[in-house]
């Protein structure tokens, strides 16, 4: 038994659609480990699709979005890494009008595409990084994706620190409070059913490029309703910006009643203040018995002091 798969591209409305065959492949006899598509058939039928499929669409791009009155200097290769292998593509370019300042020539894909890495390739590599080590994130995505040979733990790690800075740029500089709402406003609220806890702990990680060590913070957010969210910081110019955007993305009301139980750190204090106008900062009890059997000692050294003074006076 012979399947063939075709792909039928229909560019816009008034144009014949064109016809073009993708994959085939046969079959013989049925067993378990014939039936339906294997996982080599499948990574390679992907990446025949998204060949043809860029193709298609960098055709029509460039046959809608050519330059007016612009010379062509040539083409050079371009290659798109998207989650189903990486595709080259014939990137065209222009020359511009000359002028003394400026670029001398227009390429409308490099303009197109700024970075030649999809954002769901991005998003599984900086997903699975940080759960896994970048090389087993590397051959984890090999396993189930036609990717390249030349994917490995260093480019998944460059590819997550480049996604990170980006990330940054567009966080929010740090505020005195982050309410926001005003006291009528909350008021007027629903009051919620059950508070949102937020556990936050500190602690010092080696560097393992510089010498000495970083401070970091780790924190479990748990809602009434839905899912607990974790998250890993790093003390530095905008932890309460990240802890508020964190407890957001939660979708808490305005009028939320937030419980932030931590170890009493001067860090994890300031951290929590003016985060909600509902907040209460709770020593964990962990830490309150340390403080609480630290006077106790402290006590019982003052009542053996006491009992030795007194023996004294009475001997006197």
């Amino acid at each position: 038994m012979n399947f063939k798969l075709q792909l039928v591209v229909c560019p816009s409305e008034g144009n014949a659609p064109t016809l073009e065959d993708v994959f085939t492949w046969s079959r013989e006899d049925l067993s378990l480990a014939s039936v339906g598509l294997t996982l080599a058939e499948s990574k390679e039928l992907l990446q025949c699709l998204q060949q043809k499929m860029i193709g298609q669409q960098i055709a029509t791009h460039l046959q809608l979005q050519q330059p007016v009155g612009l010379r062509k200097k040539g083409s050079y290769p371009l290659q798109l890494k998207t989650l189903f292998g990486n595709v080259s593509v014939d990137s065209p370019r222009y020359y511009l009008p000359p002028s003394e300042t400026g670029p001398k020539t227009f390429s409308p894909l490099q303009h197109l595409f700024p970075q030649h890495v999809t954002p769901e390739r991005l998003y599984l590599e900086t997903k699975w990084a940080s759960l896994i080590p970048y090389q087993k994130t590397a051959h984890l995505l090999h396993d189930v994706l036609p990717l390249s040979a030349k994917l490995s733990g260093t480019t998944i790690q460059q590819h997550l620190h480049a996604v990170v800075e980006a990330q940054e740029k567009q966080l929010p500089q740090e505020v005195a409070p982050f309410h926001g709402v005003c006291q009528r406003d909350r008021e007027a609220l629903p009051c919620p059913d059950r508070p949102l806890v937020v556990g936050l702990d500190g602690g010092y990680v080696r560097h393992w490029h510089k010498k000495g060590c970083f401070e970091v913070i780790a924190g479990k957010s748990i809602p009434a309703e839905g899912g607990a969210k974790c998250f890993v910081q790093e003390v530095d110019a905008k932890p309460r910006r990240r802890v508020f955007k964190v407890l957001r993305s939660q979708g808490p009301q305005a009028n939320q009643a937030v419980e932030f139980f931590t170890d009493g750190a001067a860090v994890l204090r300031s951290l929590t203040s003016y985060l909600s106008a509902e907040s209460t900062h709770i020593l964990d009890w962990f830490h309150l018995t340390m403080r609480l059997t630290v006077l106790q000692q402290y006590a019982l050294g003052f009542a053996q002091v006491d009992t030795a003074g007194e023996k004294r006076c009475k001997t006197a």
